[in-house]
């Protein structure tokens, strides 16, 4: 790795390790990416050391990108799918990162890079970047939910996760939303199947957002079971923890427009009256690197409830 002469500034290293790719970034303690997120397949089919070295790559090239060293930052903060021992530092069963089974990523990645290192779940990174750097600011109780491939959530009380000791608070994605477990119903996964079931055929999550927004008619009926879904999901949490914000992240965040209305006006037949006026559902406004700043977070955040 190259190293740069210190600048003096403070700076930590997010991570944000899925299934498919790897992405890391240098951030400052306002949650602004120095540089440019550094992006590589996370080769979870292959080994262990496979992922690593994806990793590894990301952080050095996030590190040069940024024009600073590894002794500039305050650590390395890793989003990754749980269940998780965030104590540990170890990555448990996750079905995302089969490689990956009771491995001690955090030993591994301090090893490498000779630094303070951190882990939790992504979706609790997701929610603890909007609650530090994003809409959630200025509120006590913010949720994260991430609408990609599966549905993850992330609680954020007064600045800190909720995470509990296998970083698993949040993680509903077996738990049941009427007939279907929230991956399958509250996710990109769940908006094609609702197609697939109601015009009996296969498309992808992208096409039927294209097609709702040349107002096709069948894309944008399944948009709207896809909002009741996520009204019936969602309204647990909301009755449950009482939120301001409910940021949504991942894919189906994109095509927002086409069931976000729905969802928030959906939401308050689950909720008491007084709970849905001050409640909002929208999508975050900190894009792709969401999950990346909030790993980053993690070093700066001052702690989690556990």
């Amino acid at each position: 790795m190259v190293k740069k002469e210190s600048t003096g500034e403070e700076f930590a290293v997010g991570i944000d390790l899925g299934g498919t790719k790897v992405a890391a970034g240098v951030f400052d303690r306002d949650g602004v990416l120095r540089g440019e997120e550094i992006r590589h397949p996370s080769r979870a089919d292959e080994s262990a050391d496979a992922t690593l070295d994806s990793l590894f790559r990301c952080v050095d090239e996030a590190l040069e990108s940024a024009s600073i060293g590894i002794d500039d930052v305050v650590g390395i903060g890793i989003g990754s799918p749980g269940p998780l021992d965030p104590m540990a530092g170890k990555i448990l069963d996750t079905p995302n990162l089969p490689n990956l089974r009771d491995f001690a990523i955090c030993d591994a990645v301090r090893k490498r890079f000779d630094t303070r290192v951190e882990i939790s779940n992504d979706g609790n990174c997701f929610a603890l970047a909007v609650a530090t750097y994003g809409m959630g600011r200025e509120h006590n109780i913010v949720l994260g939910v991430t609408l990609g491939t599966g549905c993850g959530v992330g609680i954020v009380i007064n600045g800190k996760i909720v995470e509990g000791p296998r970083a698993s608070a949040g993680e509903v994605f077996l738990a049941m939303v009427g007939d279907r477990n929230y991956d399958d119903a509250v996710s990109g996964t769940g908006l094609e199947r609702l197609w697939r079931e109601m015009h009996g055929e296969e498309l992808d999550g992208k096409k039927i957002t294209e097609l709702a927004d040349q107002g096709d008619e069948r894309a944008l009926r399944v948009f709207d079971a896809f909002a009741d879904q996520a009204a019936l999901g969602l309204g647990v949490f909301a009755a449950l923890l009482d939120p301001a914000v409910i940021a949504l992240g991942g894919s189906v965040a994109g095509a927002y427009r086409h069931f976000g209305p729905r969802l928030q006006d959906g939401i308050l037949q689950y909720i008491a009256p007084a709970a849905g006026e001050p409640l909002k559902i929208v999508p975050s406004e900190l894009g792709s690197t969401a999950g990346a700043a909030g790993a980053a977070a993690l070093l700066f955040s001052g702690g989690r409830l556990v």
